[in-house]
């Protein structure tokens, strides 16, 4: 049986140290600050820097610290927590981005409803809205109900005011998200080819698949997205991206999902010819909607 009221967080670094993770340092801080713990919270932090470092810095009692210069991206972290999870018996993972502060109000909501949807065990996942300059980003509608709304031009984003239990599918960012140990061991864990990109969507379309649903809270976090400017984007990122998405439709789509997919690459094309300078962002958007494949000279990692 799950440790009732039980928490690992794991926090993924990359090119950032320890002292310098926003998300690190406010979790530390609430930790110090709590006096009568009713959830024990353990901490992972997962080191994908290249200078990553062998010797665990002396960063908290309450962190474990792995060094993984290698460099394998999200899955790899999040399947290790996950282990970890299962054998010290905790009932939740919490997953956090390095840069995403996390506020008091938060962190106690958070651990609320750890407490409160216990027993409710077809909530697999707790997330807080994600907000960057006013505009929710995450959580969202699941992409297939994107791509089948995608001519009627509106949000396809909660609103701020969403909260509680959703019945419907949705997909939420990684970062911030509260997911139930049990449900991710019903559906294998985390999939290890979607190492970087697309795997919170591969994740909740499973949960979803299963008849899972998700927790909305009433909280909201500052979240920078990455691809605001896509003059900004390093090309490596734009193809992973890319060939994470088609994976997904490829592997989860019916046959008219890949159909609309189809239309909404050549849609995306014609935007990046737009906005990019890198005309080859454009081009394999169009190319990618004839072929639903990856060509090999689209793929690439970090050094790519």
């Amino acid at each position: 049986m799950p440790d009732m009221h039980s928490i690992t967080a794991i926090i993924v670094l990359y090119q950032r140290t320890a002292d310098r993770s926003p998300a690190l340092q406010s979790l530390l801080r609430f930790l110090r600050s709590r006096t009568e713990p009713n959830t024990r919270i353990r901490v992972i932090v997962y080191d994908n820097s290249p200078n990553s470092q062998a010797t665990p810095p002396a960063v908290s009692p309450n962190v474990t610290y792995y060094a993984a210069p290698e460099n394998g991206g999200l899955a790899p972290a999040y399947n290790l927590a996950l282990r970890q999870a299962i054998e010290q018996r905790s009932e939740w993972l919490l997953l956090l981005d390095q840069d995403t502060e996390l506020t008091d109000a938060y962190l106690q909501e958070m651990v609320a409803l750890a407490e409160s949807l216990s027993p409710n065990q077809s909530v697999a996942a707790v997330v807080p809205k994600l907000a960057w300059n006013g505009t929710v980003h995450s959580p969202e509608e699941h992409l297939f109900d994107q791509l089948r709304a995608q001519f009627r031009h509106r949000s396809h984003a909660v609103s701020i005011s969403a909260s509680g239990v959703q019945t419907h599918r949705l997909v939420a960012y990684n970062s911030g998200a509260l997911l139930r140990v049990r449900a991710l061991e019903a559906i294998g864990g985390f999939p290890s080819d979607f190492w970087l990109d697309y795997l919170d969507h591969a994740v909740f379309h499973m949960f979803a698949a299963r008849g899972c649903y998700i927790y909305i809270m009433q909280s909201v976090l500052a979240h920078p997205l990455a691809h605001t400017n896509p003059n900004q984007v390093p090309l490596w990122r734009e193809r992973n991206v890319l060939s994470a998405q088609t994976l997904f439709v490829k592997r989860f789509g019916s046959f008219t999902d890949k159909l609309r997919y189809r239309l909404f690459l050549l849609r995306m094309s014609r935007q990046s010819f737009h906005d990019c300078r890198d005309r080859r962002v454009g081009l394999e958007k169009m190319l990618q909607a004839i072929l639903l494949r990856v060509p090999a000279f689209a793929l690439g990692g970090a050094n790519g």
